[in-house]
């Protein structure tokens, strides 16, 4: 191979990146190519390349995310679809094409970077492991009894005095819902969403998925989206999942009533249990108990393939988040303290 070049995907390049991820990911179906076409054609430049003779020979995508710490934020930089052109595979261009990535963050102003994928391989980077911690919430079969009644009856409980939980309507319900997820978004560890949405969209409610709102009194109280999925790599069967949940404050009666529903789609395929990817907050837990959904908490650690994640820029990681850890010291109730970290 000629003097490989690191860089930016260009957008003459989208159907040749494709190929790319269609050969190494073997997305040979319909659905797979449509999946891995969104990707290059709506979000092109997200993509890195590494390039021989001007011509892409591996990519990946570096997805931006903000991550909220108390009143501050770090940019995280998620890392995926490592690809080689098959016929190239075995010559170390993902290792090369990693390292460049590795070196390229900081110069983007990337403070951290998360990825999931094999961790012999991307370990070698500097990436480590951390759990995966997830809510389960099982949903039983429809004959089964819950508390001497049908657990079809228990599920069929009412959202509340005036209030109603029905499909959400993006060109009715938009910006009241990204009103919601903003205030969600406060909470730790949550992607900062800008605050201006853009223009509403003109679609209407697509009663083919499992996304509601929680309504009262012609106001939005609660956003739920989920979907159908495999939950983990290597699943044999799809299984609901719970991918959002907006209610500020934690409103057991409105966070039971959306959960509720979800499970009621859930029951096509029960006995099941719905995968739910949701903040580790006592508050959240105790609304669950206190809306009589049962529930589990799961944290996996992957020993082979799963989530990694390294701090690119200490020092710019550090400098973001000093607002925050000045006001939590202070908060602690802590001697006086100054000095270089």
């Amino acid at each position: 191979m000629e003097q490989l070049v690191f860089r930016r995907v260009a957008e003459a390049e989208r159907d040749v990146t494709l190929d790319i991820l269609c050969g190494a990911f073997h997305a040979a179906d319909d659905a797979s190519r449509d999946r891995l076409r969104r990707l290059v054609f709506d979000r092109w430049h997200e993509l890195v390349v590494l390039a021989d003779a001007n011509q892409p020979v591996a990519v990946a995508h570096v997805e931006p995310h903000r991550l909220r710490i108390g009143a501050c934020s770090v940019l995280k930089a998620d890392v995926g679809h490592l690809a080689v052109r098959p016929e190239a595979q075995g010559k170390g261009l993902g290792t090369r094409l990693m390292e460049e990535i590795v070196a390229w963050l900081p110069q983007e102003r990337y403070q951290v970077s998360r990825l999931a994928g094999w961790m012999p391989f991307f370990t070698r980077f500097g990436y480590e492991p951390f759990p995966r911690r997830y809510v389960t919430i099982p949903v039983p079969p429809p004959s089964a009894m819950v508390r001497g009644k049908p657990w079809k009856e228990w599920l069929a409980a009412k959202a509340g005095r005036g209030a109603t939980v029905r499909p959400y309507d993006p060109a009715h319900d938009f910006r009241a819902v990204h009103r919601l997820r903003l205030a969600a978004a406060m909470r730790p560890g949550a992607l900062v969403l800008p605050t201006n949405p853009g223009p509403a969209p003109a679609a209407g409610p697509d009663p083919s998925r499992p996304v509601f709102v929680y309504a009262r009194g012609g106001s939005v109280e609660g956003y739920l989206r989920g979907g159908l999925a495999r939950a983990h790599a290597g699943d044999a069967d799809l299984r609901y999942c719970l991918d959002e949940l907006a209610v500020v404050p934690w409103d057991s009666v409105v966070v039971g009533a959306l959960v509720r529903t979800l499970m009621a789609r859930a029951a096509e395929i029960a006995p099941t249990e719905i995968i739910a990817r949701l903040p580790y907050d006592e508050r959240l837990f105790e609304a669950f108990t206190a809306a009589g959904v049962s529930f589990s908490l799961l944290e996996v650690h992957q020993a082979q393939d799963g989530n990694m994640m390294q701090v690119v820029d200490l020092y710019a990681t550090l400098r973001a988040i000093t607002p925050e850890l000045r006001r939590r010291l202070s908060e602690a109730g802590c001697c006086p303290w100054e000095g270089c970290l």
